[in-house]
């Protein structure tokens, strides 16, 4: 896990559920960290003590802790920048899921440490993509699946993302578009600032 994505898991859990459980899942978890660093890079075995604990804290499946934290990226008050730089993806969510392949690139310019897997969207047709995503960084697949379920709450879209079947070549998310305007969505303007 990069710090990046430790530091998001880090953000996360004590927002989320307070100091507490963070301070209880780090020492839960044995590892001599006390706070993630961005631009660090740690070790796999500790990312995956820490990620063991929190879901043994939330009592939820590992996979689960990390699509709700892609949830938490795109929709916490505190992410709104990262949710911004999602949004200039398209003007409805279908533009949104065709613009992913360029969504490690766009993260890089803002981030340039971040590491996400190469992402690759198909259309389909019918309102239905498939989303090829890298096996790399283990586990993305999760938070990408939460941010997209994310970005269609935020696009006001009714979607499903599924985890396709796993054949051993990249991951897979099947995405169907039920409603392109299932709701009214979050305002967005292109020239606003962030705050």
């Amino acid at each position: 896990m990069n710090g990046l994505t430790a530091r998001a898991l880090q953000s996360f859990v004590r927002r989320t559920y307070g100091d507490e459980v963070w301070a209880a899942v780090l020492a839960d978890s044995q590892v001599n960290v006390a706070s993630f660093e961005l631009m660090l890079n740690y070790p796999p075995v500790t990312s995956e003590r820490v990620l063991a604990s929190a879901a043994a804290h939330l009592a939820r499946a590992p996979e689960e802790v990390l699509e709700d934290l892609g949830i938490f990226l795109v929709s916490h008050p505190d992410m709104q920048p990262l949710c911004r730089l999602l949004r200039f993806g398209g003007t409805d969510f279908a533009n949104f899921v065709q613009s992913m392949g360029d969504l490690p690139e766009r993260a890089r310019m803002v981030l340039p440490h971040a590491t996400l897997p190469p992402i690759s969207p198909v259309n389909e047709g019918g309102g239905r993509w498939t989303i090829f995503c890298g096996r790399e960084p283990r586990g993305m697949v999760h938070v990408i699946r939460g941010a997209v379920c994310a970005m269609a709450d935020d696009y006001g879209a009714l979607v499903t993302v599924e985890l396709g079947p796993d054949d051993g070549s990249d991951h897979r998310l099947d995405v169907a578009i039920l409603s392109d305007h299932f709701s009214e969505g979050r305002a967005f303007d292109l020239a606003a600032r962030a705050e």
